[in-house]
């Protein structure tokens, strides 16, 4: 139906291609994360385009340790490290009384959380 070559072509210049590029070796997560970056891109919310960019540079640096991201569970895992990382950034940013900031890492950790089950989302 489409010529694979043509979109491979598209897809690497795009500005961020490394984001984008061989989706058909992802786990699904990923893929949705990827997908709900490019719509956030395309109705300019910065906010949630730029968190989904830097977990899903937090996945590329994963991929390049012991543990690569092969599955979805993998990817929940990085997800889980990445919002207790910003917890603790938000009980450090309200001990300094920088609650613009903590808010913002609020914000931050309400769109990771929508990616996560139903039953693990109280984190």
């Amino acid at each position: 139906m489409y010529n694979t070559y043509a979109i491979i072509v598209h897809v690497s210049k795009l500005r961020n291609s490394h984001l984008f590029a061989n989706a058909s070796a992802i786990p699904n997560l990923q893929a949705v994360i990827r997908k709900k970056l490019l719509d956030s891109m395309k109705s300019r919310q910065k906010d949630v385009a730029s968190t989904l960019k830097v977990f899903l540079s937090e996945i590329e640096y994963a991929n390049k340790s012991s543990k690569p991201v092969t599955t979805d569970l993998d990817v929940l895992r990085v997800l889980k490290k990445n919002i207790k990382k910003r917890k603790q950034a938000i009980e450090q940013f309200r001990k300094a009384e920088r609650l613009d900031l903590a808010e913002k890492e609020e914000s931050q950790i309400q769109t990771l959380r929508q990616f996560l089950p139903e039953h693990a989302s109280n984190i």
